[in-house]
């Protein structure tokens, strides 16, 4: 994947996963585009039958709770699994699927775009001071298909 795409995924990575609901349909879209091979696809469905990571010992027992201490969060939802397992199964793919997820993105939940962009270091999505729509969209922001998408409360890019 190119630095700057890894880079942009990693920093959205978390709250990408949590946000994202049709997990099975970005896969599919993904497997279509031949982003994600047979393999790929037995990791995801394994990812998300595991249990919540890190709450077994060594030796695959379950950690006693504490007196007086706060219970331990619940396991993450199997489709919150999957989707973090989706995204750092792309993050270390050779070849670049950035696209790919951008637009199995755009079909199936277009207001993850804004997460997408919007969660890397810098707060702005690239070409977000552009002065106008099409720069934004030589930077990859707006996606085909569709007429406007919002970024901000107050802020939104025309196509």
């Amino acid at each position: 994947m190119e630095p700057k795409h890894q880079e942009l995924l990693g920093q959205c990575r978390q709250s990408l996963a949590q946000a994202m609901s049709e997990v099975d349909r970005v896969v599919e879209l993904l497997e279509a585009a031949g982003a994600l091979g047979p393999h790929d696809l037995r990791q995801l469905r394994e990812a998300a039958a595991l249990g919540g990571a890190g709450e077994e010992g060594a030796e695959g027992q379950q950690q006693p709770h504490l007196p007086g201490a706060p219970p331990p969060p619940p396991p993450p939802p199997s489709r919150v699994r999957k989707a973090e397992a989706l995204l750092q199964l792309l993050l270390g793919k050779e070849r670049d699927h950035f696209q790919d997820l951008r637009v199995a993105l755009e079909k199936t939940q277009p207001h993850l775009l804004a997460t997408l962009y919007l969660n890397h270091a810098g707060g702005e999505p690239p070409g977000a001071n552009a002065p106008n729509a099409q720069s934004a969209d030589a930077a990859g922001i707006v996606g085909r298909g569709l007429g406007r998408i919002v970024l901000a409360p107050d802020f939104a890019l025309e196509q």
